[in-house]
């Protein structure tokens, strides 16, 4: 009977589903904070995921937002997709920031400027569940006067059965 429970029960999650959405909204492509960081902790552990922004804004087509009709805004969209593997199980924190260091492994490491427009988000990880799957989204834009882009916002859901 153990053996007939077992070959139908949830098997442990192992990973996340990570789907990366980003929207950049203005013209330009040049980049001071040149790398994004994603800080997902996993007990003692913490997962860092890299990209470099000039990389990102090179492979997306920009679009024309013509909501406005005085003011056309260029607008692209970069999606990423992957799986990160967790280890442990209960509540986990994911923090996305840019950053000029290419050096950055723990969260300890930002400098105070980083640590004020970072972008802290909460989950609970099961132990098991048939999906296992989360979308983060950040939203930047560009300031025409400093030539730089700046965190307007993001969200970050997960969806557990």
């Amino acid at each position: 009977m153990l053996n007939a429970v077992s070959l139908h029960a949830l098997p442990p999650n192992r990973e996340l589903s990570l789907q990366l959405t980003l929207d950049f909204s203005g013209a330009g492509g040049e980049v001071r904070k040149g790398l994004l960081y994603v800080f997902i902790d996993d007990g003692e552990v913490v997962r860092v995921l890299t990209a470099p922004l000039d990389a990102l804004l090179a492979r997306a087509p920009a679009a024309t937002d013509k909501s406005d009709l005085l003011v056309e805004r260029s607008v692209r969209r970069v999606e990423l997709w992957g799986k990160v593997p967790l280890k442990t199980y209960g509540v986990h924190h994911v923090t996305v920031v840019s950053s000029g260091n290419p050096s950055l492994t723990q969260l300890s490491q930002l400098s105070a400027a980083e640590v004020a427009r970072a972008r802290s988000f909460e989950f609970q990880w099961p132990r098991a569940s048939l999906g296992h799957q989360c979308r983060l989204t950040a939203r930047y834009k560009r300031d025409a006067l400093l030539a730089q882009w700046n965190d307007v916002g993001g969200t970050f859901q997960c969806e557990f059965n």
